[in-house]
């Protein structure tokens, strides 16, 4: 049966609006996990529960899931590409890099436009000198008034078989205390960081987009709070979601074997290499 990479698998569950699914998914899916995680938002929960059945019962996913073509986000050289799926496990594509560059700032707020002819003169610029090289700098500065190298970006295939040698027994024994941590932590602290805690915690990941807070009537800062936060997340929140998400993928599709005619339905493409 085909293959896909652990990128995709999480691409695709991710591609579902929390909008747009039904308002009983949690009895129709499940939950995330054997007891209830309260500081999960309802978006994250979503998202799990979502890559949860999509190695589990795909084509309970397929049922939710909205054909659409890739999203271009206008933020790199590169993008808007076809995800592919892959007959040999031992694939060179399967396991290969992804190479690109950043929109600068100063493109990207100009709109979509000037990201557009950007990279047109990329496309031109590249076939005459090295990315980044001097020349390539004085061009860029003088068409766009950017004097700073691009910012790379390599994102490499995670393939199908690297991941972390532990147990489906031990996996579970390690997300059970990282739940029983987080609950200790909680009740050692005082009233005015709990009551900061049901408030926030749900949304940590605003930590590292805003400085500001609406409605903090916590006593505390939002610098104190935003930090408390950034801390949480990096400590629980990231390390169990990681952990959910492989214990997914250990339980229910360790290889990430897909029906062919279901992906295809995903907007997935026979990959070209190994077809």
């Amino acid at each position: 049966m085909p293959f896909i990479t652990e990128n995709n698998a999480k691409k695709i569950s991710s591609t579902i609006r929390v909008e747009d699914l039904p308002s009983n998914y949690p009895d129709l899916f499940g939950k995330i996990w054997k007891k209830d995680i309260w500081f999960f938002n309802h978006m994250e929960q979503a998202k799990l529960l979502m890559l949860k059945t999509f190695y589990r019962k795909p084509r309970e996913f397929l049922s939710i899931y909205k054909k659409s073509t890739k999203h271009d986000t206008y933020s790199f050289i590169h993008e808007a590409k076809q995800s592919a799926y892959h007959q040999k496990s031992d694939c060179s594509w399967l396991h290969s890099s992804f190479t690109t560059y950043k929109i600068p700032d100063l493109i990207r707020n100009k709109g979509k436009l000037e990201v557009i002819s950007f990279r047109e003169w990329y496309k031109l610029i590249i076939s005459k000198y090295e990315v980044n090289s001097a020349k390539f700098i004085e061009d860029m500065q003088n068409i766009f008034g950017i004097g700073k190298p691009l910012e790379h970006v390599d994102a490499k295939n995670m393939g199908i078989l690297e991941q972390e040698n532990i147990s489906l027994v031990d996996l579970e024994k390690r997300i059970d205390m990282l739940l029983f941590q987080a609950s200790r932590f909680f009740v050692h602290q005082n009233e005015q960081y709990q009551r900061m805690m049901k408030k926030y915690c749900r949304y940590t990941s605003m930590s590292f987009r805003s400085t500001n807070l609406d409605d903090n009537n916590t006593g505390l800062s939002d610098g104190e709070v935003m930090s408390f936060l950034s801390d949480y997340h990096v400590i629980y929140k990231k390390p169990l979601s990681d952990d959910l998400s492989l214990y997914y993928k250990l339980r229910f599709n360790p290889t990430l074997e897909f029906d062919g005619l279901l992906l295809e339905q995903l907007n997935f493409k026979s990959c070209s290499v190994c077809e």
